[in-house]
C-alpha cells in the first residue's frame, strides 16, 4: 500500500511539474516574440533615420545651391545697377538662419530686465 501511496504521489509531482513547464514555455516563446519585434522596430525605426538623415542632407545642399543663384542674381543685379538689388539681398539675408548670421545683421535678442547681480555693480 505504501508503495502504491508512494507511487500516486511521483506521479502527481511529475504531473505538475509537466504543467509547470507547460505554463512557463508560452511565456518563454511570447518573451521571445516580443524581443524579436522590438529588434525589428528598431531596425525600421534605425534605416528611417538614416533616410531622413540623407534626405535632410540632400535639402539642405540644394537651399545652398539655391542661395548662391540668388547672391549671384543680387552680384548681377549689382553690376547692371537694378533696383531690385535691396529686395534680392533682403531675401538672401532672410533665408540664413540667424545663428549663422554676423553679430551685425542677426535679428537683436529679446530686451531682459536686468538681474540682481548687475544692479550691485
Amino acid at each position: 500500500m505504501c508503495w502504491l501511496l508512494q507511487q500516486r504521489t511521483q506521479d502527481k509531482t511529475w504531473l505538475l511539474g509537466w504543467l509547470v513547464m507547460m505554463a512557463k514555455e508560452p511565456l518563454a516563446g511570447s518573451w521571445a516574440w516580443h524581443v524579436e519585434d522590438i529588434m525589428c522596430e528598431w531596425e525600421r525605426d534605425s534605416a528611417d533615420q538614416e533616410f531622413w538623415h540623407r534626405l535632410l542632407e540632400k535639402r539642405h545642399l540644394w537651399a545652398q545651391e539655391q542661395q548662391t543663384v540668388m547672391v549671384a542674381r543680387a552680384v548681377e543685379a549689382m553690376r547692371e545697377d537694378c533696383p531690385v538689388l535691396d529686395t534680392i539681398l533682403a531675401l538672401a539675408v532672410a533665408f540664413v538662419p540667424s545663428t549663422a548670421q554676423p553679430l551685425a545683421v542677426a535679428p537683436p535678442v529679446p530686451w531682459q530686465p536686468p538681474t540682481a547681480q548687475q544692479h550691485a555693480s
